[in-house]
């Protein structure tokens, strides 16, 4: 039969949406448990942090697919703006093409790394924490990326590949920075804050500094081009790149995983509302900014079984 916790769970803790059936909770659970069982061997730690559960699904299948994902969406883009701009090519323009080939490689490789960073969030008032310390630092690097971009583009030429290559110039720059600052470096959050809220600040975060970048950058560059609408579109691109591949790191990694864990059947595609029922049902608790199992029985009996006997009480999902 079910460990008695799972399908009392089922049973007692019903969705709006309808009920999970048992043996997908204990797929799903077990997935989760092999994932910090592998954790706790490596790290010494078997919480559940929701952007750091990505390797569940396939190291390189993850990896690989947000790279191509980030790519097509900034590239698409791109390539919309240079067709709009009615722009011939000019065999003078391979040093330049080449250039940005580079780049864009440069920023895949980083896109695809396996260390995923998480955008701090929060109201900055003072600066007596490491959190508020490193929240400063990181709107301070996005101001940085804003203002590098701007000084390129009046300083290289015209054109809309100058443009692009300005906001990959200025972001690479600004991550070859953080890269080797120790400052920089990837910290567990010290606070207290809810996993859910650890992914809404980093997606909040990419989303402000993306709006900010795109109006200030669009600005410049329609008012260098005498063409506004030029101006929004590479406003739009430069932030959007920016967003994607800079200041949402831990979000985008989530989303690309839950879609490879949805795609190869081992996590349902609202994971987070998942975790939360079981949560609320008594399977996993909350400390700090991880999930638990709450019965370390329960994980082990995971971990024993690889599929669930035949379910006695048929319910659905």
């Amino acid at each position: 039969m079910h460990h008695p916790g799972v399908p009392a769970a089922v049973r007692l803790h019903p969705r709006a949406a309808g009920p999970y059936r048992p043996e997908h909770v204990h797929h799903w659970l077990r997935q989760l448990a092999l994932h910090s069982e592998r954790q706790a061997a490596v790290t010494a730690q078997a919480g559940l942090v929701p952007h750091q559960l990505w390797p569940l699904a396939g190291p390189w299948t993850v990896r690989v697919a947000d790279a191509l994902l980030t790519s097509f969406v900034i590239l698409s883009g791109a390539a919309a703006l240079l067709m709009r701009s009615d722009s011939g090519l000019d065999p003078r323009d391979l040093p330049t093409a080449v250039a940005f080939a580079g780049l864009v490689l440069v920023l895949l490789a980083r896109v695809g790394r396996g260390r995923v960073s998480l955008s701090p969030g929060g109201k900055l008032r003072r600066l007596h924490t490491q959190h508020e310390r490193q929240l400063l630092l990181h709107r301070l690097r996005g101001a940085a990326v804003l203002v590098l971009a701007i000084v390129i583009v009046q300083w290289v030429a015209s054109g809309l590949v100058a443009v692009v290559i300005a906001v990959l110039t200025a972001g690479l720059v600004l991550t070859l920075v953080s890269e080797f600052t120790a400052a920089s470096r990837d910290h567990e959050p010290q606070h207290k804050t809810h996993p859910r809220q650890l992914l809404r600040d980093d997606l909040n975060s990419a989303l402000t500094y993306s709006a900010l970048f795109a109006v200030c950058f669009g600005t410049v560059v329609g008012y260098s081009s005498g063409d506004y609408a030029i101006g929004l579109g590479a406003g739009t691109v430069g932030g959007l790149a920016c967003g994607m591949v800079w200041w949402s790191e831990a979000s985008r990694r989530y989303l690309v995983f839950v879609l490879c864990a949805r795609a190869r059947g081992r996590l349902p595609w609202r994971l987070m509302r998942f975790l939360d029922w079981a949560y609320e049902a008594g399977l996993l608790r909350v400390s700090g900014h991880a999930y638990q199992f709450r019965h370390h029985e329960l994980r082990a009996w995971l971990l024993r079984t690889p599929s669930p006997p035949p379910e006695s009480d048929g319910g659905r999902r």
